[in-house]
């Protein structure tokens, strides 16, 4: 079988990190508050974006459940990634 996953991450790049992370932080809970009216249902997101693995540690974790020929895949500067792993025995 095969998985793939879309996922958050953090850019590798120090400047788009720290402009990144500065729109997860002030931007978007205000543009979320201002279109669905809740501004904590936006305020939770960089703080598992920030605490979730990615990248090779992510990878890792895949290894660990089995999967095989693992290859992460960063998008926009980094901001997501595609994980993607085959597992044999399923």
């Amino acid at each position: 079988g095969s998985l793939a996953v879309l996922e958050f991450s953090l850019p590798a790049n120090r400047l788009i990190r720290t402009v990144y992370l500065w729109y997860f932080r002030r931007i978007l809970p205000f543009a979320g508050a201002v279109v669905s009216g809740d501004r904590q249902a936006y305020r939770y997101l960089n703080k598992t974006v920030e605490n979730f693995y990615y990248g090779e540690q992510f990878c890792n974790l895949m290894a660990v459940a089995g999967f095989n020929n693992i290859k992460a895949v960063p998008l926009t500067f980094g901001t997501a990634s595609i994980y993607v792993g085959k597992k044999d025995d399923l």
